[in-house]
């Protein structure tokens, strides 16, 4: 083990040349011994001049700070190195590892990825594909930044099946901030959190396509929700394409837009197309199906031919649609309320208009139009409705208003001020019915500035 760390202080994370070194002189233990003994043969002027810091004291002392801090160490050539990493180009030689790696195994993996700041239609697809994938059984596995990567995550931790997080920093650096509850969840519900970087690395640009190969490299196919020409999982998309793995996207809204070009080519070229998440599972239903949470799937909703055909290219059994068993009038019982758990707290009741809502100060510095959208005020009778009660469209979709933006910021802090216990992002985007980028932007700003926390589960509280 501190053989290859000490190699990965001398190449960096993520540099192809590390396996060149172990293929020249035949394992990391011999490279080690001869980069120490002063031979250069394999080191560039800038690496011997990291070979003359790095040392094997350094490795222990890495090693010691992994086991104080519950980080797992994983070398290429460890029993539980993930196999599907095994054979991409420029495997990760070290991997950092908080939680429980071993879930990817005897498991169908997809990977989900996408836009930080999906559109309002992105992100519907991926708040119903998600939960889908991850209630069959499917580990999803993303890079826990804010947008779709998140949604993946949480729509895991939420039906109970592992996932997996992969950093573009040292695993021990809270990047995106506010997260260190949700890769907990994902700890604790038997997924990991993984980076190939040294603890304590901070988060640089570069490192994020470092990071696409392993999500895509740890998965039997990759799905990117929302992508356009300039969002990073086209990188990812890229990635997986190279490293043979099953490529999905979501059709674009609007196919014509230039802006999705490079997604209609990918589709064009035999990506398979997603509308829902049995486009995925019935691609493994029948390779994986030993894998998958079968009592989930509804084969009725498989893609299949009648007669045995192919769907995209594979051979499908025949799936017979059987109408459902309608029950008789007096078995058919009276409505119930859901059941609940014991102890579950009940959602409380929301009245119309809020007399007293907290946060009362930041309500009132709210523009009036808002105040009257959110129910806080009543409209004026002879007021014109459409300029007092609806967001314009320069206010929605433009950011270069001081006035727009200003109003906007003041709503979100009445609006998350007035929750007791916080307010989710959906819950903002229903009550504003304001634009999904502009918002989450918004948001991140004020989290940045200190004005707000994003906790699990996408939830806002005011500072």
């Amino acid at each position: 083990m501190k053989d290859y760390l000490y190699i990965l202080q001398i190449f960096g994370a993520g540099n192809p040349r590390i396996h060149n070194v172990l293929q020249y002189y035949g394992s990391a233990e011999k490279a080690a011994a001869k980069i120490m003994g002063g031979d250069k043969d394999m080191l560039s002027p800038k690496r011997a001049e990291a070979a003359a810091t790095a040392s094997y004291e350094r490795s222990e002392r890495i090693i010691e700070y992994c086991e104080k801090n519950g980080i797992k160490i994983v070398t290429y050539n460890d029993d539980d190195y993930p196999e599907t990493l095994r054979n991409i180009f420029n495997p990760p030689s070290v991997l950092f590892v908080r939680g429980d790696l071993t879930c990817l195994e005897h498991r169908v993996a997809v990977a989900a990825v996408g836009p930080r700041m999906p559109d309002r239609y992105a992100a519907k697809l991926a708040s119903v594909i998600c939960p889908g994938l991850a209630e069959c059984g499917i580990v999803l596995v993303s890079g826990l930044a804010r947008g779709i990567d998140q949604t993946a995550h949480v729509s895991a931790v939420r039906a109970k099946c592992p996932t997996v997080a992969v950093l573009a920093c040292g695993i021990d650096v809270e990047y995106p901030a506010n997260t260190a509850r949700l890769r907990q969840d994902i700890e604790s519900g038997g997924g990991a959190v993984i980076s190939e970087l040294l603890p304590g690395t901070s988060c640089r640009a570069g490192y994020f396509e470092y990071r696409n190969r392993i999500i895509s490299g740890l998965a039997n196919g990759t799905l990117v929700i929302g992508g356009n020409n300039s969002s990073g999982s086209m990188i990812t998309a890229r990635q997986a394409a190279e490293q043979d793995r099953d490529l999905f996207f979501t059709v674009p809204a609007d196919t014509l837009s230039p802006t999705v070009s490079h997604v209609i080519r990918y589709l064009r070229d035999g990506a398979i197309p997603v509308y829902d998440h049995y486009d995925i599972i019935s691609e493994y239903y029948d390779i994986y199906g030993d894998r998958l949470n079968t009592e989930k799937i509804d084969q009725n909703r498989l893609g299949y031919l009648v007669g045995g055909g192919k769907v995209n290219g594979k051979r499908r059994r025949p799936v017979e649609p059987q109408p459902a068993e309608q029950p008789a009038a007096e078995d058919i019982p009276a409505e119930q309320p859901a059941e609940r758990t014991v102890g579950e707290k009940l959602p409380a009741e929301r009245p119309a208009v809020q007399e007293k809502p907290q946060g009362r100060a930041y309500v009132d510095m709210m523009p009036k139009k808002y105040r009257i959208l959110l129910g806080y005020e009543k409209p004026d009778e002879n007021e014109n409705d459409s300029e007092t009660t609806d967001i314009t469209e320069k206010e929605t979709a433009a950011r270069d208003g001081s006035e727009s933006v200003g109003g906007l910021r003041e709503t979100l802090l009445g609006l998350i001020s007035s929750s007791e216990n916080g307010i989710s992002l959906d819950e903002i985007l229903r009550r504003l019915n304001g634009d999904f980028g502009e918002v989450t932007e918004l948001l991140a700003d004020m989290e940045m500035d200190g004005e707000i926390t994003c906790k699990a589960g996408n939830v806002y509280t005011v500072n």
